[in-house]
């Protein structure tokens, strides 16, 4: 996901890092709007071994294109953002 791809190397920046693995998600709400809160950690690895584990919060928001959803409440396309970030380690 580029959104988290971004927000890992805005956090640890100047650090020696591999890149991030998703470990597992811990929690997925979903909104009145159509869109899905999901929790996940992920695992920041480094040459160190001195490894990173984070919390990031997405919203994953599906297109509201179907006939069948209220455009008044839906009115979004396919979309991920980050809504919270937390270094756990």
């Amino acid at each position: 996901m580029p959104a988290i791809d971004k927000r890992v190397i805005k956090e640890y920046k100047g650090d020696d890092l591999f890149g991030w693995e998703w470990q597992r998600v811990v929690g997925i709400k979903y909104n009145n709007n159509h869109s899905y809160d999901i929790d996940v950690k992920i695992n920041i690895p480094s040459k160190d071994k001195n490894d990173k584990e984070d919390l990031v919060k997405v919203r994953v928001s599906s297109s509201c294109d179907s006939g069948k959803i209220n455009k008044q409440i839906c009115n979004h396309g396919f979309n991920i953002d980050i809504i919270e970030y937390k270094h756990l380690s």
